[in-house]
């Protein structure tokens, strides 16, 4: 059985449930935008929703695939998480200039108000905190890859006589 950390489990466990969850909100806002596209509805979605959509569901399945993997115990699991994490923070890039281009889009003809404001900074925080919670994720998951590898036993050969 694998010794792993309170922290590390929780984790892995919400890293689980959140890319699983994130992969079908992303599938779902780029299948609205193809749809209203199609049949000619105006929605809240622009082509970026699309390309920020797809880079979600990348990212979450990718992140997805490294916790299961990291939880049966696959050093190689880290490339995976990596490559989500970082994939991911740049979702959250494009995310911030896509909720700026729907919020101008959507107050083209209207007066913005303090509310507006309020509500367009609530969810740019949003984005940012994700952000962050990428960040965390990858620094967390390489300072334990580097914990594993340094208590790994070492080859014959680099052991000194």
């Amino acid at each position: 059985m694998q010794k792993r950390t309170s922290l590390e489990s929780i984790l892995l466990i919400l890293l689980m449930c959140l890319t699983v969850i994130l992969f079908s909100t992303w599938g779902y806002q780029s299948v609205i935008f193809l749809l209203s596209t199609i049949f000619n509805v105006q929605t809240d979605s622009t082509v970026f929703t699309v390309f920020v959509g797809l880079l979600g569901m990348i990212a979450g399945a990718s992140a997805f695939t490294g916790s299961v993997l990291w939880w049966i115990g696959r050093l190689t699991a880290f490339s995976w998480i990596k490559y989500g994490s970082i994939v991911f923070m740049i979702k959250n890039i494009f995310d911030i200039i896509n909720e700026v281009a729907v919020f101008r889009m959507m107050h083209e003809t209207s007066v913005i108000s303090a509310y507006d404001i309020q509500e367009l900074a609530r969810i740019l925080g949003g984005q940012l905190f994700q952000f962050v919670f990428w960040v965390f994720v990858l620094s967390y998951f390489n300072y334990l890859l580097k914990q594993k590898l340094a208590e790994m036993p070492k080859p014959i050969s680099e052991i000194k006589q």
